[in-house]
């Protein structure tokens, strides 16, 4: 009898704990918090962060993959190089909602439905990685960034297969294009320097690359076979009206092709209007400004860890060469010209093996040819400038 007695209250002892763990569990709720995109560059993005509360510790805390620490010891070679290592940072979430709310970014929060132990086992594994040796890495803006860290941490800890539903079938670049819209100059910038890999079609959680996105193919994301969906409806935390496009960005003088259009057509001028060799010198310097151009992107490819701005063939008409024209004499600067226009405009065909911004730049290109030719100056002449 009393081993009965004993055995029963053994039981009723375990059982009673296990309820108290089990209820435990349930105290926490974890939801993935998408910020909307801010008015700079830096911030056109969005950005991502998990939000865990517990109300049984009465904690409520953000789980943030994009700080970085200003004081690490050459904070802007390494930033440049991509080498320097960005960080998951622990804080309280009133902290974090505090400075999208000093921006007037607007934040939403999805809250989702995994059992007791995936969340659990979720927020050890968020600890674990927080710890002072484990919480860096080095960022890659479209492979390893703030979003998909969280989206590898949500698929880690299910113990479901998700479903991320229907994808849509966008490249990298046509990505990034959709959140530029008017930034005619960033867009010039950032085709310049980001490489062939942004012109691969993005698998679709390749695509998770962007809050906006991951937001998107987590709303539609289901376990296994069935029709549950993984996380709840997106509620608005902060809610701020979108202001309308600057009128500067939708400018006909703001584009960059505007821009460059217009000053070879100076350069043009000049050389058929002004006998001095104005225009020659004035072609020169851009010629040289190219070639500086040139090296930068091709710094950006061999000398930096970036994957987005590997194999960047605008190496192959803005090239290097251009620095050389301004200290060669007679018909090969000529020569050279002709062949670097010439790969300008097959720059512009299907077959070259990435989109570019070519056409932006060669009006300037051909003109400044033009005026070089037209105003190469004779040896009394270049002695005199």
């Amino acid at each position: 009898m009393r081993i009965k007695t004993f055995l029963l209250f053994g039981i009723c002892f375990f059982l009673f704990f296990q309820m108290k763990s089990q209820d435990t569990l349930h105290q926490l709720r974890v939801s993935l918090i998408t910020v909307d995109p801010g008015k700079e560059l830096y911030s056109i993005f969005g950005h991502s962060a998990i939000r865990i509360v517990d109300s049984t510790e009465q904690t409520d805390l953000s789980y943030n993959y994009g700080t970085f620490d200003f004081n690490t010891p050459n904070f802007y070679p390494k930033f440049l190089r991509g080498k320097l290592l960005y960080i998951l940072s622990v804080a309280p979430f009133s902290n974090f909602l505090q400075e999208y709310q000093y921006e007037q970014r607007s934040v939403s929060e999805q809250v989702i439905d995994m059992t007791s132990k995936e969340k659990n086992d979720l927020r050890k594994s968020l600890k674990t990685n927080a710890l002072m040796e484990n919480r860096g890495y080095k960022y890659d803006f479209f492979y390893d960034n703030c979003a998909t860290r969280i989206k590898d941490k949500f698929i880690e800890n299910s113990g479901s297969t998700i479903n991320f539903g229907e994808a849509d079938n966008f490249s990298f670049r046509t990505l990034l294009h959709q959140y530029l819209g008017q930034m005619q100059w960033s867009k010039f910038g950032i085709d310049l320097i980001i490489g062939s890999r942004a012109d691969q079609i993005a698998t679709q959680e390749e695509q998770m690359f962007l809050p906006d996105y991951l937001q998107k193919y987590f709303a539609q994301a289901t376990v296994d076979s069935s029709t549950k969906y993984l996380f709840e409806p997106s509620k608005e935390i902060l809610f701020f009206e979108a202001e309308p496009g600057e009128i500067i960005e939708k400018s006909f003088f703001s584009h960059p092709f505007t821009v460059f259009t217009s000053f070879g057509l100076v350069i043009l001028l000049m050389s058929f209007l002004i006998k001095k060799p104005i225009a020659f010198i004035i072609a020169n310097a851009v010629f040289a400004i190219l070639g500086l151009a040139s090296i930068i992107i091709a710094f950006m490819w061999f000398g930096t860890d970036h994957l987005a701005t590997k194999a960047n063939y605008n190496l192959i008409w803005l090239s290097p060469v251009f620095l050389l024209i301004p200290f060669i004499q007679g018909r090969y600067a000529r020569y050279l010209l002709a062949i670097l226009g010439i790969l300008t405009v097959f720059a512009l065909t299907p077959i070259f093996p990435q989109k570019t911004p070519a056409l932006t730049l060669l009006p300037l290109i051909f003109c400044c040819i033009v005026a070089y030719i037209k105003n190469y100056p004779e040896e009394e002449q270049r002695l005199d400038v």
